[in-house]
């Protein structure tokens, strides 16, 4: 098939050329091979019919141009570019259990005498409301007593969104703390960092993408004793277990290593300024993970799963003795009331 463009094209170029060289034959026939010369009304004639024809095919060929605005733009205007994202390739946690999976490394834990950063670029499909919280990431034992570790949650607050943050160790010395709220707007990427040093304070930072400013640092907590929890548990970020986190995952990771509390601001900012790539200015041994958020791009290759939970339909059993025999579900009030308006729901006639 071809486009209204290159039909243009090819007119123009067949109908002017064929009628030139008909011209030129005519004009051979009737000056050349005779030997005498031409009268001058049929040279007027000659010259009249050229033009006539010359004019009509200009005529028609401004016909065509104007009938087919839309095809010629698409070859004469230069294409416009698709709207661009921050992340090629985000993961995009649209339903319940989508989430990403990182193995248990001791690595991915804070130490005595190290401090320690973790971050995650994160977009919200809807933000919270106030008193709403949803699970952001995760990395603790929960069947342990104290269940130790760390996580991250964030939760709709009356002027914006604060983060959450579960900080506990093996003796069940930390808790949730909660950070002072900043306004987050739906479908936009932000950063989100929280920081521990000097085995003492615990602090959240959050940047906005494209946003021409440092790292906004939003409180911080002192934890004396010091607080370090230790988990041997995978780390999980989006919505994974009854998380009502709905959106976008970028990059996540974490750094620790020697004394970097004044650097890790700046850091932060490194990473919104360049966030598809790992910032020169952070040293290579701080990495212990840094996700794209497929796969481990840091030095340790760190193995990242993606999970999607599947709906699972079950089965339809028939009643038997051993269904008979299983225990009966307690009913609730709105159960009993409607049993009181139905009659036969509770057997009777």
């Amino acid at each position: 098939m071809v486009s209204g463009s290159e039909a243009l094209e090819n007119q123009s170029e067949e109908n002017p050329v064929a009628g030139t060289s008909e011209d030129s034959q005519d004009q051979n026939v009737s000056c050349g091979g005779v030997g005498r010369s031409p009268s001058r009304s049929l040279l007027v004639l000659s010259f009249l019919a050229a033009f006539l024809f010359a004019t009509g095919a200009v005529i028609a060929a401004g016909h065509l141009l104007v009938g087919a605005p839309r095809s010629l733009s698409l070859f004469n205007e230069s294409p416009q570019p698709a709207s661009s994202d921050l992340f090629s390739q985000p993961l995009v946690v649209a339903a319940p259990g989508i989430y990403q999976r990182v193995s248990a490394r001791d690595e991915l834990n804070p130490v005595r005498g190290s401090d320690f950063l973790v971050f995650v670029w994160f977009r919200l499909r809807k933000v919270p409301v106030a008193g709403e919280s949803m699970s952001l990431l995760g990395k603790f034992d929960a069947h342990q007593p104290h269940k130790p570790g760390y996580a991250i949650s964030l939760e709709g607050a009356p002027d914006g969104v604060r983060p959450r943050v579960y900080w506990n160790n093996e003796s069940g010395q930390g808790r949730w703390y909660v950070f002072t709220s900043q306004p987050i707007k739906r479908k936009e990427w932000y950063l989100l960092g929280i920081s521990y040093s000097r085995d003492t304070f615990l602090g959240a930072h959050l940047l906005q993408e494209g946003a021409d400013s440092t790292a906004t640092l939003l409180g911080g907590h002192r934890l004396e004793p010091p607080c370090t929890p230790s988990s041997s548990a995978d780390m999980v970020v989006g919505a994974y277990g009854s998380s009502r986190f709905r959106g976008q995952l970028g990059p996540f990771g974490i750094l620790r290593g020697a004394s970097f509390e004044h650097e890790a601001p700046e850091y932060l900012t490194a990473m919104q300024k360049s966030p598809n790539e790992i910032p020169s200015s952070i040293p290579a041994e701080l990495i212990q993970l840094w996700t794209s958020p497929m796969i481990d791009r840091g030095p340790h290759r760190v193995v990242v799963q993606t999970l999607m939970a599947k709906s699972v339909e079950r089965p339809r059993v028939a009643k038997s003795a051993a269904t008979s025999n299983a225990p009966k579900r307690s009913l609730s009030k709105r159960d009993k009331k409607s049993t009181k308006r139905n009659p036969r729901l509770s057997g009777k006639r």
